[in-house]
């Protein structure tokens, strides 16, 4: 098979979208090193990074260097990068100090019992109080 553009632009390559701190969005492909694109909204970054993709993808075949493809069953490590707030942050490990664990031990179970979902109103309180 031909591996030419069309080949790997055709490949289900995967996109993380993150907002920052200013309310921009941030689109990465990480199979593709350095391929990104920041947009004030999720649509522009979604066809902004495409265009990336395209760009990313003319140069590297350009230069020969070769090109990885996305895994064809994509494994799970177990690692989740999650942002928050400080605030958020904050609250979740002095609770996770206050039961005896870890930050990620504290989330999993957070997690696994379906408690995702925080009271903002009881981490104001207890940041009042701390």
């Amino acid at each position: 098979m031909n591996k030419d553009l069309d080949y790997y632009m055709s490949l289900p390559y995967e996109v993380v979208v993150e907002r920052d701190e200013n309310g921009e969005y941030f689109a990465t492909i990480p199979d593709l090193p350095g391929c990104m694109a920041t947009e004030p909204s999720e649509g522009e970054v979604r066809a902004s990074i495409e265009e990336a993709k395209l760009g990313w993808l003319m140069a590297t075949l350009e230069s020969g260097v070769e090109i990885k493809e996305p895994p064809a069953d994509r494994q799970y490590s177990g690692r989740i990068l999650l942002r928050t707030s400080p605030e958020i942050h904050r609250f979740l490990v002095e609770e996770a100090k206050g039961y005896g664990l870890t930050l990620n031990t504290y989330l999993n179970i957070l997690i696994t019992q379906n408690r995702c979902l925080l009271d903002l109103e009881s981490i104001e309180k207890k940041r009042a109080a701390g």
